[in-house]
This record gives C-alpha cells, sequence and structure tokens, in this order.
C-alpha cells in the first residue's frame, strides 16, 4: 500500500499509509499529516489522492506552495520515490507495491533467460576450476584482506562497480593500484575536488579536440568522489550505466571492462555532503577497506588476465540459480524496507529507507560471482548471505534511533541476514 514518509521536519521518521484513500497535510488538527503549529504550512495545505489508477498531489490554495521534485505544483502525478517539500518538511511517497515488483523483475534481469550452463561450456568449466585456486594462493599470501580483494573481483566480474569505505588518500590509492596489478588492468586515479570539471575526466586538447583522458581507464579510481560539483558525478554515474561518455557533441566508448572504484571524503566540511540516496544505489557494492594492503610480492602477481576477466562476465550472466533461492534474495531485500510485511521489528526501528531493485540485481549477481570464486558452478544459500552486507549495506539508510544507538547499515544487514530464513 502506497505510503507517506515523513524525511525531515515535524513527526520526522513516521510513515502514514493511504490505505485510507488519501491523506491531507497541513498545520490543522484534523489534517492526516499535521505540520508543527510554528510551521511555514498553511492550516490545511496540501494533499495525495488516488485519480485514474494512480496518485496525484494536489495544493489546497496554500501561501508557500507545494514543491514536488524541486518544482512548485498545483496538481501533478506522484509516483515511488517522489520528494515533496512543504515549508521546511520534507517527504517522501512510497508505492510499495511499485517498489515489490520492481525487486522481482531486477531479480529476474539477473538471471539468464535461457541458460547453456557452464558444464556445456569446457574452456569455461575449466577456467572456473581455475579461479578457486588462484584467489585461494592469493588469500595465503594476502591474509584476511583477502575477503576484500574477493569481494572486488566479485564486482568485477558481475560488470558492477564499488564504493570503498577505509582508511582514504594514499592507503585506499595503494590498495586499488595493487588490485590492477593483480588483474593486469590499466588504472587511472582522479581526485574530485571542487574544481574537476567534466573536462578533467575526458582529456580536452586545444580546440575542442577530445584525447584519451582518464576515465578511459579499465580501472578508475574516483578518490572522495562526493567532493566533486554535480556534473562531474553525473558524468561518471552515466559512464558506469553506459559505458560510454558523451562529448564535444559524439558519444565515445568506454572500455570493456570498465571498473569504478570510488571513495567518499570531507563528509562535514563545509559544503560537502555524502553521495545521494540515488547515486549511491549505482554501486553494486560497497567495501570496507579498512586497514586492507597488499604486499608487494602479490600485487606484482598477476592472477587474472583482461580476457579472462571477460570470459568471467559472461559465465556469471550465464550461471543459472534456484528459484527458490532467487525467492530467498528477494525476501532479503524487501525485509530491508520498513514498510514491508516481512520485515522484523528491528528493521521499523532503525531503517527509514532500505534496498529496491538495484539491491536485488546486486545481491544475485554478486552470490553467482562467488560462487565461481569459489570454483563452483552451483549457487547456494550462503553465497547469498556473504554477499548481503556487499550488496545492501549502503542501501540501508538508518532513522535517528539507529543513529542513537550506533546501529549502522551493515550491522543491520548482518542482523537481517541472521533473522530472515529461506523461503
Amino acid at each position: 500500500m502506497p505510503q507517506l514518509r515523513v524525511l525531515l521536519g515535524y513527526q520526522q521518521g513516521q510513515i502514514f499509509s493511504l490505505a485510507g484513500g488519501s491523506l491531507s497535510i497541513g498545520r490543522d488538527p484534523d489534517t492526516n499529516v499535521m505540520l508543527h503549529p510554528e510551521s511555514a504550512g498553511s492550516r490545511r495545505h496540501a494533499e495525495i489522492f488516488p485519480k485514474d489508477g494512480g496518485w496525484f498531489l494536489r495544493d489546497l490554495g496554500s501561501v508557500n506552495g507545494t514543491r514536488l521534485n524541486g518544482n512548485r505544483v498545483a496538481e501533478a502525478p506522484i509516483a515511488d520515490k517522489d520528494e515533496v517539500v512543504i515549508g521546511d518538511n520534507v517527504f517522501v511517497f512510497e508505492d510499495e507495491d511499485a517498489v515489490v515488483s520492481a525487486i522481482a523483475e531486477a531479480a529476474s534481469r539477473a538471471l539468464p533467460a535461457e541458460s547453456r550452463g557452464v558444464v556445456h561450456r569446457p574452456a569455461v568449466q575449466e577456467l572456473v576450476e581455475q579461479v578457486r585456486g588462484r584467489v585461494a594462493a592469493l588469500a595465503r599470501k594476502i591474509g584476511e584482506n583477502g575477503i576484500v580483494v574477493g569481494d572486488v573481483l566479485a564486482a568485477l566480474i558481475s560488470r558492477g562497480h564499488v564504493v570503498l569505505g577505509g582508511m582514504g588518500g594514499a592507503t585506499d590509492a595503494a590498495f586499488v593500484r595493487s588490485l590492477a596489478g593483480m588483474f593486469d588492468l590499466k588504472c587511472e586515479r582522479v581526485r574530485f575536488t571542487p574544481d574537476v570539471t567534466e573536462r578533467d575526466l575526458f582529456g580536452v586538447e586545444g580546440a575542442g579536440r577530445l584525447v584519451q583522458g582518464p576515465i578511459f581507464a579499465q580501472i578508475f579510481f574516483a578518490e572522495e568522489f562526493n567532493c566533486a560539483p554535480d556534473g562531474p558525478q553525473t558524468v561518471l554515474i552515466e559512464a558506469m550505466e553506459e559505458y560510454s561518455i558523451a562529448a564535444e557533441g559524439m558519444k565515445f566508448a568506454l572500455e570493456p571492462l570498465f571498473f569504478v572504484m570510488a571513495t567518499q571524503g570531507g563528509v562535514g566540511e563545509a559544503g560537502v555532503r555524502a553521495l545521494s540516496a540515488e547515486r549511491i544505489d549505482r554501486f553494486m557494492f560497497s567495501i570496507s577497506t579498512q586497514g586492507a594492503s597488499v604486499p608487494p610480492d602479490a600485487a606484482s602477481e598477476k592472477i587474472f588476465s583482461a580476457r579472462e576477466i571477460l570470459e568471467l562476465q559472461k559465465t556469471v550472466l550465464d550461471l543459472p540459480m534456484s528459484d527458490h533461492l532467487v525467492k530467498f534474495a528477494i525476501r532479503l531485500v524487501r525485509a530491508t524496507r520498513p514498510a514491508d510485511a516481512g520485515a522484523p521489528d528491528f528493521i521499523r526501528k532503525y531503517v527509514s529507507s532500505g534496498a529496491g531493485p538495484r539491491g536485488a540485481h546486486a545481491l544475485i549477481l554478486g552470490a553467482k560471482a562467488r560462487a565461481i570464486i569459489a570454483g563452483r558452478s552451483l549457487v547456494t544459500a550462503d553465497d547469498i548471505r556473504a554477499t548481503a552486507c556487499c550488496a545492501l549495506a549502503h542501501r540501508v539508510f538508518g532513522n535517528a534511533a539507529a543513529l542513537r544507538e550506533g546501529a549502522n547499515g551493515e550491522a543491520i544487514v548482518r542482523r537481517l541476514v541472521a533473522a530472515v530464513g529461506e523461503p
């Protein structure tokens, strides 16, 4: 059932269901969603109501207006994740039916429509069998950091991108360079400062002529990505989705193995904010690199070639997965959403918003990649559980209660994995 969530302002964190058919918003005590008595909102400011099989937002002749996704409206259709601003109050409209449907659809897109299966491709089966030995040999050299490298490799062969959370600066840069060496891929680094422009990513030389800038690398390290202006951020997000860029009136293809590893920095400093929920959602995994490092002898060892990584990417897409496990993955993703009927009580207590369709896609592809890294062509429920934190933690946003009690996204997802059983 659709609902309205208070993101900021009076009654922050509260959820108002539209089960009754409509919601009125204003300072009047008789409204369904009451604003603070001293709010800039009118007594009866706006309403959300059903119309023509959908939902609409209508301003009720307020003094200060009603904004939908930044635009002032008199009456307009409203859809899942649309933002409503009334004075100093911010709301988000959530159409849970649409979200649940989209989660299931995203899960199905992560599966082969008509899998050939790796058992019928001897060369690929041989490569999968070799993967486990190569990764195990590397893990013996780098110890517990092998888990981090395995998570990055899972994202790489799933054709996803990762956001890193660790020491930052030179430490993460050295770690990324080491990974590039082990995967035998060309790496470029750009620090996203407030004065970075789109052209710093493309590379432009005289008279607007495009040259191969850093974004044309195979591994692109976006250091402190959130510190850049909107323009360069948008360019990189689009490149992550499309594997191409539009520049100087033309479209240019990027490397087939284009893989972004990003960090965030400076949050809390003047004018610096964390990546928005929409942009952080574009990263397949969030991976903690706290204390992670790779010894020089391990960093110089090539464990895969570019050709092998491309073959593994195809194999991940081609790997079948049982309906039982798909349903388990969907159940986990839905359970991160506090309004879902299957969400545990602690999710309702600590979470303001949970994972959506991209989370389901990441969880299933990541579980398949993890199976391949283990040298198996069979995905298990443990692969899903082991992938959940990387795939979902950055998509789970805690509320004020979570902040007070130190329950971050990773802790919440770990607890969720222990609480949610298989179908």
